[in-house]
């Protein structure tokens, strides 16, 4: 199969346009890279392009978005708005049709990630039950061509942010034991207390069947993104709320049965990243690990195999990472404008060329199908 970065390649050779027609028609199903981004209008959207950049769809959203989530069967899939949220919207694939929006019941706020159940037929969010102080997952199931809420259950901590379907079954929630309220917007209401932690749900009953935090003296550590590897080993990102200039570790890694979270130190200080991580993401074949610090415009790579860093790179505002479609290359998306593919083995770059990806203010995650 050709790779995205063959296509490109052809493209700046022979000019875009004459290169896509005819794989298209050849058969070649081309993939999308969904996001969220701004306009330079200011507006809201959520797009869909093609592996040169150009728009396939876009749809101008109620506010701004966050996550995508996508379905695991059908070319299907979720939109969640920031948090604090007050809508998912969810779309069919690839003609970008609205098929229905979800919105936040009565004292909860969407928290700006969602999954799928292993069959589709359940969709989970991250909310806030701001009232009673704590997290909670929604569950949305299908009944016919609509989805309806059945039941919520408890996320494990305070302030979940995504969650992920693991292979074996489990929900992974990275509850971030951040407080907040929607009438004081995002102020962060427990500083002194809080205490994050990763849990594992069963995705059937939302039992908690175990969590995991970070060691006392590290509290002010939350736990935001998550990716889970061909292996199953699940790859957290952390942001630190307390001293900008303490070195605390910003990557925690946990296979299930570990009894704890192993804690990495980027090879940088805080200076360059600014204690925050917003996005990560495993490659295609699970060797390496790419990390965003978009407050400090750098971009971390972790090769597990050898237990080393490469070098990382700057990346005006770069937040959202993918893996692309060869090993050890990873699609990085840039709030400034910009998506690009990058290998951190060789340090080759692979902009996206058309004008549409150039001009879009990216959010911070995406997802390609």
């Amino acid at each position: 199969m050709l790779t995205r970065r063959d296509l490109i390649v052809r493209a700046l050779l022979l000019g875009a346009g004459s290169v896509l027609t005819p794989v298209v028609r050849a058969g070649y199903a081309a993939p999308l890279l969904l996001s969220a981004s701004d306009d330079s209008n200011g507006n809201h959207l959520f797009s869909a392009i093609d592996e040169f950049g150009a728009p396939r769809f876009r749809h101008q959203l109620p506010d701004r978005a966050h996550g995508v989530a996508v379905h695991p069967r059908h070319m299907q899939c979720a939109v969640v708005g920031r948090r604090p949220g007050t809508f998912v919207d969810l779309y069919s694939l690839p003609d970008g049709r609205l098929m229905q929006r979800l919105e936040n019941p009565t004292g909860r706020r969407f928290c700006g990630h969602a999954a799928f159940s292993a069959d589709g037929d359940v969709l989970y969010t991250t909310e806030n039950d701001f009232d009673g102080q704590r997290g909670v997952i929604g569950v949305w199931r299908r009944r016919g061509e609509k989805r309806v809420r059945e039941a919520e259950w408890s996320s494990g901590g305070i302030g979940p942010h995504e969650l992920l379907l693991h292979p074996d079954g489990k929900l992974v929630v990275a509850n971030g034991g951040i407080l907040t309220h929607p009438d004081r917007g995002r102020d962060k209401l427990n500083l002194a207390t809080m205490q994050a932690n990763l849990s594992y749900l069963d995705s059937r009953t939302g039992k908690l069947l175990g969590s995991h935090g970070v060691p006392d003296d590290l509290h002010q550590l939350s736990i935001r993104h998550l990716s889970i590897g061909p292996s199953g080993r699940v790859a957290s990102v952390l942001q630190f709320q307390g001293r900008d200039t303490r070195v605390v570790p910003l990557l925690a890694l946990h296979s299930p049965g570990d009894a704890a979270l192993e804690l990495l130190t980027l090879p940088e200080g805080p200076e360059r990243h600014r204690n925050y991580l917003g996005s990560v993401a495993w490659d295609l074949d699970g060797r390496w690990l790419a990390m965003s610090a978009p407050r400090g415009s750098r971009v971390y790579f972790y090769d597990i195999d050898s237990a080393s860093w490469a070098e990382p790179v700057t990346y005006t505002d770069g937040c959202g990472v993918y893996r692309d479609s060869l090993p050890a290359t990873f699609l990085i998306s840039s709030g400034a404008g910009g998506v690009t593919s990058y290998c951190p083995e060789d340090g080759s770059w692979q902009p996206m060329p058309d004008q549409y990806a150039r001009q879009q203010h990216w959010d911070n995650h995406f997802v390609v199908v």
